[in-house]
């Protein structure tokens, strides 16, 4: 368990390269997806009506993909000196600051959730347990139901529930 007065310094938190490259390119990899299905077609490989459905079901999941990733950060720098976090957001490139008091809950799920007062941030890196740690300092962690299934390290999860 880490002590109170271990946080004290600044914290970043950050996917990797590979993950910011894909999450940056999405569009393109759909559009030489949607270019594939159509050269298959070209070539007489694939149905006119199944075509049509992949590229509508490709669409429409890239769209909610793009909804989620509107509001999800790739980077999350948390400084303890002067309560204050910072999320890189993954769409927009803004950085978006706000203090430890402005995060009105903090849920673990399918992602890492903060609700500020105005906004809804999403990160998806559960398995890091030093963020964790440091969130759980911040404000109490709720637990939501998928949390149990996608946060293997159950003693870390029990341990954040105690304190």
């Amino acid at each position: 368990m880490i002590k109170e007065n271990e946080f004290k310094g600044t914290y970043s938190f950050s996917h990797s390269a590979g993950y910011i490259f894909v999450i940056k390119h999405l569009g393109k990899f759909l559009i030489l997806t949607i270019l594939i299905i159509v050269l298959a077609v070209y070539k007489g490989n694939l149905n006119i009506i199944v075509t049509i459905c992949a590229i509508l079901l490709l669409c429409l999941l890239y769209y909610c993909v793009e909804k989620l990733l509107k509001k999800s950060a790739y980077k999350i720098n948390i400084d303890f000196k002067s309560r204050q976090l910072r999320f890189y957001m993954n769409r927009s490139g803004d950085i978006i600051s706000s203090t430890f008091d402005d995060i009105k809950n903090i849920i673990v799920n399918f992602h890492i959730t903060f609700l500020l007062e105005e906004k809804k941030i999403l990160y998806n890196d559960l398995q890091n347990k030093e963020l964790l740690n440091c969130l759980n300092k911040i404000r109490k962690i709720h637990w939501g139901p998928l949390s149990f299934l996608l946060v293997t390290d159950k003693d870390l999860r029990e341990s954040l529930k105690k304190s």
